[in-house]
């Protein structure tokens, strides 16, 4: 069973499932695994110090120690950017993206058929 934690992007468990997402994304990229220097490249290119504090948020699913997935929100003034979706190959399927999304909004109805909330705010008409 994995929890989700909210972590900052360089501590270990941030930064390991950040280099994890972003291997995979340059990987798809350049259609073979990246090397180091283009990791190291893309991770430059991205920097995600901002997912914390006041101008964001890290997600990480963890299981015994081990990040599995992450899901970044970055605040944009009334706008939050839904960024690094991302889990492990070895472990999709198993519905972990799903969770990390669903922590972001808390349920606001008892609908019996609703299982997911999803929350958008509107900029008021001028």
């Amino acid at each position: 069973m994995f929890t989700i934690a909210a972590v900052t992007a360089d501590a270990a468990l941030g930064a390991h499932i950040a280099r994890e997402y972003m291997a995979d994304v340059a990987s798809r990229w350049y259609g073979r695994p990246a090397t180091e220097d283009e990791l190291s490249q893309a991770l430059r290119d991205e920097p995600d110090d901002d997912l914390q504090g006041a101008t964001g948020m890290l997600l990480v699913a963890v299981e015994g120690g081990r990040p599995l997935g992450c899901a970044g929100i970055r605040f944009l003034g009334s706008v939050a950017e839904l960024t690094k979706v991302f889990t492990l190959p070895s472990y999709r399927g198993r519905g972990i993206g799903s969770q990390l999304l669903r922590a972001r909004v808390d349920p606001f109805s008892d609908e019996p058929y609703s299982d997911r909330w999803y929350s958008k705010e509107l900029a008021a008409s001028v």
